[in-house]
């Protein structure tokens, strides 16, 4: 398993895998994803390799004091056997200890409680503080979720400047 920056000949899979992983809601419109990706230097997007085949993707922001992932997906095949914890665990190394953010559901069904322990095992910590998702479309609304970190410390006495600079990058929300 390894993981690179995406190439022109593996985008098209992972655009594939990126409208049938996430509801369109929790998505944003596929050449807005497109556009950011050759346009903006902070935000990548690396597909995950299992023996040179196209496995997944991780969508993420570097910004100056962590790493934001707003999109982690392996392909529905491979979904089981570790390619997942690998590839996020062979990520975090390449921060180089920079802190790692993520959003994920409120921990109400087997699926989402299943997904925050499965960040747990990796190195992740769910904080309790509430956070909303602002809307990917200004016809939906936003959405009730979790932030997880690999440093709770940095995450909890820098909340709002972390989930501010999210608002503002990510979602092109103002923050007061």
């Amino acid at each position: 398993m390894q993981i690179r920056q995406i190439t022109k000949q593996s985008i098209d899979q992972a655009i594939a895998l990126y409208t049938e992983a996430f509801p369109k809601i929790e998505r944003r419109p596929v050449a807005q994803w497109l556009d950011l990706w050759q346009t903006r230097n902070h935000f990548c997007i690396i597909e995950i390799l299992s023996d040179d085949v196209f496995a997944g993707f991780i969508s993420y922001w570097d910004f100056e004091d962590f790493i934001y992932i707003e999109h982690f997906a392996t392909s529905k095949s491979l979904r089981g056997n570790g390619i997942g914890g690998k590839a996020i665990d062979t990520f975090k190394q390449s921060c180089q200890g920079k802190p790692v953010v993520l959003e994920v559901e409120m921990p109400t069904d087997d699926i989402s409680k299943r997904r925050i322990a499965f960040y747990n095992k990796h190195g992740f910590t769910l904080s309790e503080l509430p956070y909303m998702q602002p809307a990917y479309r200004p016809c939906d609304a936003p959405i009730e979720l979790r932030i997880m970190s690999t440093d709770p410390v940095f995450t909890t006495k820098g909340f709002d400047k972390v989930t501010g600079t999210i608002h503002r990058h990510v979602y092109g929300v103002k923050v007061k």
